[in-house]
């Protein structure tokens, strides 16, 4: 499986929905709907399938040149800590793009308690990738992602 580096200095840990579902300001929650995507920013509304029953650990997001991913992103955009995403309930997000240009695959992953730290655990972690996405000419809207178990 593709490794990612310890080395990765830039962190963001960002806030989830809150209680009742609802989005908060900063772009993260539920079934609200998704978040404005505004200049500079990278949005998605990312969704698992009916049979997850994992508990959301973190989700990381990146920016790949060439798939399949391998070490460090070329472009870190973020985790999200204990991200509030369930079967049939979505996770909207707006993070920063990292101030990337040019095209890149986007890579999420959805790490699971049990699961993997740097690479998603085969069987456990969920993840998903994009065609390749171009960067730097505005927001980036990949609108539903589906994250499916890792193999």
């Amino acid at each position: 499986m593709n490794r990612f580096l310890v080395g990765i200095t830039l962190v963001f840990a960002l806030a989830c929905g809150d209680d009742d579902g609802t989005s908060t300001p900063d772009g993260m929650g539920g079934d609200a709907g998704p978040a404005a995507c505004g200049e500079g920013q990278v949005c998605a509304t990312l969704t698992v399938p009916e049979s997850f029953d994992g508990t959301p650990r973190e989700v990381f997001v990146g920016l790949y040149s060439s798939l399949p991913p391998a070490g460090p992103p070329e472009v870190f955009v973020g985790n999200v800590a204990s991200p509030a995403i369930a079967a049939g309930m979505p996770m909207t997000m707006a993070l920063d793009d990292g101030g990337a240009s040019g095209d890149y695959h986007v890579f999420i992953a959805l790490y699971v308690e049990g699961g993997g730290m740097f690479n998603p655990e085969p069987g456990i972690d969920y993840m998903a990738t994009t065609a390749p996405v171009t960067f730097g000419a505005g927001p980036v809207e990949l609108g539903e992602v589906a994250l499916e178990l890792a193999e």
